[in-house]
């Protein structure tokens, strides 16, 4: 799907205008808020449930010893990114 910068500027501003997306001070990047994590979240459980290969894959993925906390956060949400089909 091809989108111009203003419209991706304007699709930001929505959703920060319905209260999903937040910055902590004007030269921040955007964050979700609470209510945007939680739509987010409540969308995946729409999806429905895993096969169970993906889930022995996610929790392979998920239950490494030894990564950073950092690591482990950019793996779960590379995981996210791919169950979603978008952002994570």
């Amino acid at each position: 799907m091809h989108l111009s910068p203003a419209s991706i500027r304007n699709t930001m501003q929505d959703l920060t205008e319905l209260g999903l997306l937040g910055s902590p001070h004007a030269s921040a990047g955007r964050m979700p808020t609470h209510a945007g994590l939680r739509l987010f979240v409540d969308g995946l459980l729409e999806i429905g449930d895993i096969s169970e290969e993906d889930r022995r894959s996610i929790e392979a993925r998920l239950s490494a010893h030894g990564r950073s906390f950092d690591d482990a956060l950019n793996e779960a949400s590379a995981v996210l990114s791919g169950l979603a089909g978008g952002a994570g």
